[in-house]
């Protein structure tokens, strides 16, 4: 067994581990099924919803991503590596006839009392994308399965405007953030559909340890 889901409680110190869990940002794929060494880790994760973190060893793992939890309609299949004291966000990635994955990994031991948030972007096609925080430039030149540096950000309500790179805002958005927290922010979507316009989708990017 790989690992188990994250739940309250105190972490052996000693013990060399990582954490995974899973979004499905991919166009066209209205909930997934995620695989690992076989073992099924997501099931029914619907599209624009992120899957709780897993507490995993070091390693590597072959990840596998179907239609179906019965073992048919295989969509995508890639070796993964995983860390120790790192969380990892894997991103389904692009849409269901391309799909790609983008590893969003954390490094855990980085200082968790300033709140910050990162952006990832998973949309189709290839987007470049700039983001604006409360008016203020944040992002700039964010490529497709790319994530962004933290960015230290006060306790608070915030507003969040996405540019693509002919300077046209394709998104904006609100969302606040909590003390001694981080979160990370993808961006999913497609501009070329109007029924899958892009989106930005937050949460809190560590798991409970």
């Amino acid at each position: 067994m790989l690992c188990e889901t994250m739940q309250n409680g105190n972490q052996n110190q000693t013990e060399q581990a990582c954490y995974i869990r899973f979004f499905n940002g991919a166009i066209g794929m209205d909930t997934a099924n995620v695989f690992v060494n076989g073992e099924l880790m997501a099931q029914d994760l619907r599209h624009g919803a992120f899957s709780a973190f897993r507490k995993a060893k070091p390693g590597v793992y072959k990840l596998d991503v179907r239609v179906a939890s019965d073992g048919t309609d295989e969509v995508f299949s890639e070796l993964i590596a995983l860390m120790e004291d790192v969380a990892y966000t894997v991103a389904l990635a692009g849409d269901i006839e391309l799909m790609s994955i983008a590893v969003l990994p954390l490094d855990l031991r980085q200082d968790v009392r300033l709140p910050s948030i990162r952006f990832a972007n998973v949309m189709a096609h290839d987007t470049v994308l700039d983001i604006n925080i409360d008016g203020q430039k944040a992002v700039t030149g964010l490529m497709f399965k790319e994530i962004s540096e933290n960015i230290e950000i006060e306790p608070s309500n915030h507003f969040v405007a996405v540019y693509d790179a002919d300077d046209q805002k394709i998104l904006e958005d609100g969302f606040a953030i909590a003390s001694r927290k981080k979160y990370l922010g993808i961006i999913a979507g497609d501009m070329g559909e109007t029924d899958n316009p892009p989106v930005l989708y937050i949460s809190t990017d560590m798991p409970i340890m």
